[in-house]
């Protein structure tokens, strides 16, 4: 009978750090390669959470490899190392090791910051946890969209002049895609081409880096459009007051109507949907499959975009400042702005 690769491998990291902990004093050469091949494991989906826990029990040069890979290119080996240095934090039974994790996460959490887009001001802000502006784009104009890319530069939707821009940290533009009718919001894809919410030319497209359209979707009034895992795209339709998939082709596989005001969406990782209702409703809710309110934030003042943190708290662009709201709905941050249209949170790399 051949067992599952994963239950064997599950079995191997059991038997290591048995016999890791089965010696008093390992030697730091095996110590250290048990570490290396835990940290080697840890781009595995099946293996990452025992490769954590075995890393965790490995001390201090275990805890320095989860804060490693708390930095990681890749989102879900990095919240899952985020998770694990999290439980570390909570489990008071060995004080070094709260302590020591407690030390990176607050160093890890110094290094987030919120990039935040003030169509007001014409800036694209980087404010860290503390209110210090670590960066900032100035004169950007009728600018409403941005997104930090791996690269350090950021892509930019000039809603006012109709074009997606790419800029460099010196606002050099390296990439553009113009022609466009007071487009909303774009995203940069995995396979390098841009997700453009292209509002009033009433179509959703991709585009290469040639500036080819590889995809696209027509008569709709797109204000926000993102692509998910499984290859579909979730579109927030104002035009009709309804949220949107599509598949590749183009056909509507979910929907939610009787939305008047939506503007933001977002697919949670619980498989919900967090909506923005600006002009109606000022609020930002969480609704299931069947469009269930499971949670909400009232009386927000004209807000456009949201996003949920990886703590579950809630972060919300509004006019005239960006807050945070934990999982009760109270207030545990704000940041004062002219007037916030789009608010993304950057974690540490």
């Amino acid at each position: 009978m051949q067992f599952p690769t994963f239950l064997c491998v599950a079995a191997a990291i059991a038997g290591a750090t048995l016999s890791a902990q089965s010696t008093s004093r390992p030697g730091a050469a095996k110590k250290s390669a048990h570490v290396e091949r835990m940290a080697g494991l840890l781009g595995d989906p099946d293996s990452r959470g025992v490769a954590l826990r075995s890393l965790a029990s490995l001390g201090e040069a275990g805890r320095e490899r989860i804060a490693t890979a708390m930095r990681a290119e890749d989102d879900a080996i990095a919240y899952a190392a985020i998770a694990e240095m999290r439980r570390i934090a909570g489990d008071p039974r060995d004080r070094k090791a709260v302590k020591h994790a407690k030390t990176t996460l607050k160093k890890w959490e110094d290094d987030c910051y919120y990039l935040i887009t003030d169509y007001s001001d014409n800036e694209i802000l980087r404010v860290t946890q503390s209110g210090q502006v670590i960066h900032k784009l100035t004169e950007q104009y009728g600018v409403w969209d941005a997104e930090a890319l791996p690269n350090g530069n950021t892509l930019i939707v000039e809603f006012a002049l109709g074009r997606v821009v790419e800029r460099d940290k010196n606002d050099k533009i390296l990439w553009e895609f113009a022609s466009l009718r007071n487009p909303y919001a774009a995203q940069r894809l995995a396979n390098g081409n841009t997700l453009i919410s292209d509002t009033y030319g009433n179509r959703v497209i991709e585009v290469t880096k040639a500036g080819q359209i590889d995809w696209q979707i027509q008569d709709i009034k797109p204000l926000d459009a993102e692509r998910l895992p499984n290859g579909n795209t979730l579109i927030s339709d104002g035009k009709a007051g309804r949220i949107i998939e599509v598949d590749g082709k183009g056909k509507v596989v979910w929907e939610l109507g009787n939305y008047q005001g939506v503007w933001d969406v977002d697919r949670l990782e619980n498989g919900n949907t967090l909506i923005t209702q600006r002009k109606a409703g000022h609020s930002v809710i969480e609704v299931d499959k069947k469009g269930n309110v499971v949670f909400e934030i009232k009386d927000l003042t004209s807000p456009s975009d949201a996003d949920r943190l990886p703590n579950g708290n809630t972060v919300v662009a509004c006019d005239g400042a960006v807050e945070v709201f934990d999982q009760n709905a109270d207030l545990v941050w704000h940041y004062d702005v002219s007037w916030a249209v789009e608010v993304n949170w950057m974690r540490a790399r």
